[in-house]
């Protein structure tokens, strides 16, 4: 069979959460791929680098050969969930703080308040430089809000890790939710958002605040503070 056959005629990017057509237009231009190039001379890694480098918002799994001629790069699309201010500046990042752009004006996503200050002017296309569990912690919270089937965004206007072993999610009707301990906090959500829907009166729902303790995820206790 001849060589000719072996080269690239198509560059497929396949997001598995997204079909967004103008982000797969900017990944086939980005890529440093040649139609007409051997499909055996693509260089997996450098192609990786180089959309990383170029488009902060997708994390790309991997390079696929469907012989003879396509090539699919196989990615995730980062979506917007969280700001952070530095110097003046809100730097927006994904659910695991992976940082994406920033904004002269303040978005209307997530706000962090980390544990600690950070230390450097955030990167756009590198993670935050904070403490691991906070990181874990927000996803989880993220993910764990949309399994019960909230929009954090619509639902959450801050994120506060900066209490002793507490963590506290401000919501946009006005109360906070308080997740005393270091673990659990899929179930201590489910128990808050239950007070919150179900046994708050509208008042309640507006200020004071739900805590819910590790050791006891069942039970949710409203407070004025």
């Amino acid at each position: 069979m001849s060589s000719a056959v072996f080269r690239v005629r198509h560059i497929v990017p396949f997001g598995y959460n997204s079909n967004d057509a103008v982000l797969e237009e900017r990944i086939v231009y980005y890529a440093p791929i040649r139609r007409g190039q051997s499909i055996f001379t693509v260089r997996d890694r450098v192609v990786i680098t180089e959309l990383h480098d170029r488009i902060a918002n997708i994390r790309v799994v991997n390079v696929e050969r469907r012989f003879p001629n396509r090539i699919f790069i196989n990615y995730v699309q980062r979506f917007e969930y969280f700001h952070i201010s530095y110097g003046g500046r809100y730097f927006i990042t994904d659910e695991t703080f992976h940082t994406l752009r920033y904004s002269a004006g303040r978005p209307h996503l997530i706000e962090i308040r980390l544990s600690s200050n950070l230390s450097a002017e955030p990167e756009v296309g590198q993670p935050l430089v904070v403490l691991a569990e906070d990181i874990a912690i927000a996803a989880e919270l993220m993910r764990a809000t949309r399994k019960f089937n909230h929009d954090p965004i619509r639902l959450f206007r801050h994120i506060d890790f900066s209490g002793n072993n507490a963590v506290i999610l401000q919501t946009r009707a006005g109360v906070s939710f308080r997740f005393v301990g270091n673990a659990g906090f899929t179930a201590m959500l489910r128990t808050a958002l239950s007070a919150y829907e179900n046994n708050l009166r509208p008042h309640e729902q507006e200020s004071g605040t739900v805590t819910v303790f590790e050791s006891d995820p069942n039970r949710a206790v409203w407070s004025e503070n």
